[in-house]
């Protein structure tokens, strides 16, 4: 079986490309719009998962998140493009952004025995608390404020794009003023160790609720661990309402005094609106020794995941087709602007006269992404001559034009590798 993909195929007018996440109550895709036209667009699919679109209250809740995030237009939240049903499935799509999330930077600092640059932590949190201040502020069509809290800020949901992008995504458990969805007192939602203490405590939350959380990632930014994490929810819980915060001696003084005014328990005592939180963190910014905008966040992304940006990019209708059709149509390869990070087991063949992508997956494979299928046996049909001379002229002509097709990309390696 020369290509094996995980979970592709058609859904609705869409085709699913790859899955990017699973989450408790849906799964998220990498998909392609699909119109009889052809491909359109490349988009994030988030699809409710099969055993809770028949509950009636999860399938309201899926429905808020999509009323919420269709009504919120701002740079730094991810947009809703369509809210649909194929069959019995919910699902909504939005922009897919080509980065990662804070989650996955962390990790491979982490590995690298590195923490986040202070001011790259700035940066993205001044953005983060730009796009909560709009989500509370932002009002309906009858002019009444959302006053909308997050109440799930961690870094899971804070994506950082290639083009140095910051975007909140997940709105799925969003408190609403206006909604009539609401949680049942005493239910908890949301990742434990970043919750505030009045959330932890089934008390009323507002803004400051998030500031708290925000604070918390930063916190895990800037000294490379987990602020709270026991051995159990009890336990993780329990710190959140009563261990000492640890002083972030390393960071630079007015970034430290940020975070430790995010990180007060009495809410009365933290910034009391995500304005103010920005404002600070801007200021700090504009103090810095070191210039950040969008670029030099874009260079660190580039860095910190040198092989994704190149995986990532958009594809054709051909692309596609190449990558999830190859075993019907009995082909043994892809090309080189397919994407392969879906793949999990891609024939490599030198006989493909592909020297970059090779290299390309050959990294990924020492990183365990992907596995190789043993090339056929080529060595019967290459000694016998071909019965059709015809035919003889159109294989020269196509591997002339695949010696100038691997011309050009190893000279787009060359000079991707020289910047």
């Amino acid at each position: 079986m020369p290509v094996d993909l995980n979970q592709h195929g058609g859904f609705g007018r869409y085709q699913l490309i790859r899955r990017i996440s699973l989450g408790g109550m849906a799964e998220v895709f990498k998909a392609k719009s699909y119109t009889d036209a052809g491909f359109e667009k490349v988009v994030a699919l988030k699809r409710l998962l099969p055993s809770y679109s028949q509950n009636e209250a999860f399938v309201q809740m899926f429905l808020q998140e999509a009323r919420i995030a269709a009504q919120l237009r701002h740079r730094a939240i991810c947009p809703l493009y369509e809210l649909g049903q194929v069959d019995n499935d919910y699902y909504l799509t939005m922009e897919f952004i080509y980065g990662h999330d804070l989650r996955a930077a962390l990790k491979n600092l982490k590995r690298g025995n590195e923490v986040m640059d202070p001011w790259i932590c700035a940066f993205i949190s001044a953005h983060v608390a730009e796009a909560l201040d709009y989500a509370w502020t932002a009002t309906d069509t009858e002019g009444r404020p959302f006053e909308l809290v997050h109440r799930d800020i961690s870094p899971q949901n804070i994506m950082v794009g290639f083009d140095g992008s910051v975007r909140v995504i997940d709105f799925g458990i969003a408190k609403i003023a206006n909604s009539s969805v609401q949680t049942a007192a005493g239910v908890l939602k949301g990742k434990y160790a970043y919750m505030s203490p009045e959330h932890a405590g089934s008390h009323p939350v507002d803004r400051r609720s998030d500031i708290w959380s925000l604070g918390v990632v930063m916190y895990e930014q800037l000294s490379g661990k987990r602020l709270f994490s026991g051995g159990s929810i009890a336990d993780t819980l329990d710190q959140v309402l009563s261990r000492k915060i640890p002083d972030l001696s390393t960071s630079p003084a007015s970034i430290r005094q940020i975070v430790n005014r995010m990180l007060t328990r009495d809410p009365a005592e933290r910034f009391q609106t995500h304005t103010e939180l920005a404002t600070a963190l801007r200021s700090a910014l504009a103090h810095a020794p070191v210039s950040v905008d969008a670029s030099e966040l874009s260079v660190w992304m580039d860095r910190l995941f040198p092989l994704d940006k190149r995986m990532e990019m958009d594809l054709t209708e051909q692309d596609v087709r190449v990558v999830i059709s190859a075993e019907e149509r009995g082909e043994d390869t892809t090309d080189v602007q397919s994407d392969i990070s879906s793949a999990t087991r891609i024939y490599l063949a030198d006989e493909t006269g592909q020297a970059d992508y090779r290299a390309v997956l050959e990294q990924l494979l020492a990183a365990g992404r992907v596995e190789t299928v043993e090339p056929p046996d080529l060595s019967a049909s290459q000694s016998s001559p071909p019965d059709n001379p015809d035919m003889t002229h159109s294989e020269d002509a196509t591997f002339a034009r695949d010696v100038v097709f691997a011309a050009v990309i190893v000279l787009a390696l060359v000079v991707w590798l020289a910047f």
